[in-house]
Formats: structure tokens, sequence, C-alpha cells
């Protein structure tokens, strides 16, 4: 006898019940394993979803995003955001975006230890930043 289960669903259901059958499964085994395949699939979508959901929150939402973006805006290369990651570390900010708020940060005379080094790099990148901005 078909269950009213298989009924409702389709001719798949019928199918997938006959070809059961035939193996020796019966219906109630057939909507176990159509459970398991359900509960499996869900638990993929979901996974997917709250995936992309935590990609696109750090591509809107994070400081790296923030400084990349930046860094695009202005036109800098791999070097330059290197050098503005190094400020910022130097300089202990909590992000290396601040370093795009305010030119003291780049200011030469504020450089320390290794940084000194690249005064020139660090002045051309000031320029840069800050020039486009006014200009």
């Amino acid at each position: 006898m078909i269950s009213p289960l298989f009924a409702a669903m389709s001719p798949a259901g019928y199918a997938l019940l006959a070809a059961g059958r035939g193996r020796g499964m019966d219906s109630g085994q057939i909507i176990m394993w159509l459970v398991v395949a359900v509960v499996g699939m869900a638990i993929v979508c979901g996974g997917v979803y709250a995936g992309t959901r935590a990609s696109q929150r750090w591509k809107t939402d994070s400081h790296l995003a923030l400084v990349y973006g930046l860094s695009r805006v202005h036109g800098l290369d791999r070097r330059a955001r290197g050098l503005v990651r190094q400020v910022a570390k130097v300089h202990h900010l909590s992000s290396p975006a601040r370093v795009f708020t305010e030119p003291n940060w780049l200011a030469p005379d504020s450089l320390k230890g290794p940084l000194q080094s690249r005064s020139t790099e660090i002045a051309a990148l000031r320029s840069r930043i800050f020039s486009e901005a006014s200009g």
C-alpha cells in the first residue's frame, strides 16, 4: 500500500517508493531517508547563508575593508598600503584608517624608529593623500 505522504508528494515519491520496495525497504525507511536528506540540505543552505553574510559584513564593516577602500580611492599600491600599516603600528593607532584622517601622523617630525629612513616615501604619501583631498 502506498503511503498518503507519497501520494501527496509527486510522481517522484511513487518512483522512490517503488524502488525501495524492490530492495526490501518499507515506506518508513524511505521517509526517514527523505527527512535526513532535507535536514542535510537545510544545514548546507544555512551554512552557505551564514558564510555569505559574514563575508558581506567583513567587506562593509571592518577596519581592513575601510583601509582597502581608502587606499583604492587614493590610488595607493601595495607598497604604499604597507607603509600606511607601518605608520599606524609605530603610532599605536587602533586602525590604520586613522592615518587617512589626520596629516600629522605622516609628518616628518613625528616619525620614529625605522620610519625615519623612509621619510621621503612618507612625505610623498602624505602629499598624495592630503593634496588630492584639498585639490
